[in-house]
This record gives structure tokens, sequence and C-alpha cells, in this order.
């Protein structure tokens, strides 16, 4: 099995993880934030959360560390509200 030196996967994440705004809260309040970002993921946010929850954390740090915010079509947030109820 050929391994992949890890100058070639600069850049690219293992996975993509969505993470919920109390996540956030609770990696802030334990002072580990920052960190999590070191890891091999791509952490994902939705702008509904960015835009209506992270009222108290700054989202130009978070994206500065790497988290990715994505916008949602009418479609999707349907269909999130139909698995929700």
């Amino acid at each position: 099995m050929q391994q992949t030196a890890p100058s070639s996967r600069i850049g690219k994440k293992s996975r993509s993880l969505v993470l919920d705004a109390n996540i956030i809260f609770d990696l802030q309040a334990a002072g580990i934030l920052g960190q999590i970002f070191r890891l091999d993921c791509e952490f994902i946010i939705t702008d509904m959360i960015e835009k209506q929850e992270l009222k108290s954390v700054n989202p130009v740090m978070l994206r500065g560390f790497g988290l990715k915010v994505v916008s949602l079509t009418g479609t999707q947030v349907d269909e999130i509200y139909r698995l929700k109820h």
C-alpha cells in the first residue's frame, strides 16, 4: 500500500464535519476552540448558524481558523425541517 507524502496532502482534509453552535460554544468555554482546527478535518457551519447563533463568537476569527460557511437552499432547509419533525 503506497502512502501519500505529507506535502502532497496540504490543503486536503480527510473528512468534513458539520458543527452545531453548541459545539462551538463548548469548545470556546473549554479554551480549545482554536486547537480543533489543527485536526485533519474540514469544519463546516451553515450561514444561518453563523448569523443567528454565533453572536458571542467572532466569525472573522473562526473563518481565519479555517471554518467553512455554507449556504443552504430553500429545498435543503425544508428537508432538514421535515427530518426534525
